[in-house]
């Protein structure tokens, strides 16, 4: 929120709250721990077998420094930005909140979360019920979402376009 032209930070993140549970309610169902499938469970150990988080973390942070000579209106992938914070982060077995999701997309609030509505609507990205707080969710990345962006940085390794 902005009061006076100036960003007022904890009324923001709590707008920010209300609109991800609003959506998050509106488009899922929470799942039971005895539900989530095997493959499920594995996800983040794949990841880290597959190495690439420091190049995902790399890119992250190279898309971030930009902002410093462009204004961020002229670049804009708030999808990527979630995948590759989602991505990082499973590499280091932290759980991503909906709004450190939104934050990471560098979009407004209710930009972020249309994002992550499309993200979950594609099955690129779930909502996992946060086992102490049953009023709270986290993200993570999909299986196929976690298979597509562990070989696009192979193949970028590969093809010798990011080291």
């Amino acid at each position: 929120m902005k009061i006076n032209g100036i960003h007022d930070e904890a009324s923001t993140l709590a707008e920010l709250r209300r609109l991800a549970e609003d959506l998050l309610a509106r488009t899922t169902t929470p799942a039971r721990d005895h539900e989530l499938s095997p493959v499920d469970k594995r996800v983040s150990r794949f990841s880290v077998a597959c190495g690439y988080a420091p190049l995902a973390e790399s890119m992250y942070e190279a898309r971030e420094l930009r902002s410093n000579y462009f204004d961020d209106d002229l670049f804009g992938e708030p999808a990527w930005d979630i995948l590759t914070d989602l991505f990082v982060h499973m590499d280091r077995g932290r759980q991503v909140s909906v709004t450190s999701a939104c934050i990471a997309s560098r979009v407004p609030p209710t930009t972020a979360l249309r994002w992550v509505g499309v993200l979950m609507d594609r099955g690129l990205i779930e909502r996992v019920p946060d086992p102490v707080d049953r009023r709270r969710a986290f993200l993570q990345l999909s299986q196929p979402a976690l298979l597509k962006l562990n070989s696009y940085f192979k193949t970028l390794v590969d093809r010798g376009l990011y080291l």
